[in-house]
């Protein structure tokens, strides 16, 4: 299944970007100063993860409800995101 995601365009992220095809993700990259967050936040269907990478932290949380509310969150923003 491809991986997609929402990323602020960094000059931190261009290596990452240029193994998207080959690791078969899309990202749509927004301005940084729109979207500057150094948390990520991954749904799958089984779990949330958000990872604060400034602290070294991360959670899990194993939900239903919050899975598909976060994914649906996700897919609001990824049609509003050109």
């Amino acid at each position: 299944a491809t991986l997609r995601g929402i990323a602020p365009n960094h000059a931190s992220l261009e290596e990452f970007r240029k193994t998207d095809r080959q690791l078969d993700q899309i990202f749509k990259s927004v301005p940084f100063d729109t979207y500057s967050s150094d948390v990520s936040i991954d749904a799958t269907e089984l779990f949330v993860r958000i990872v604060l990478f400034g602290a070294k932290q991360a959670i899990i949380i194993e939900n239903p409800a919050i899975v598909k509310t976060v994914k649906q969150i996700f897919e609001i923003s990824w049609k509003n995101t050109k």
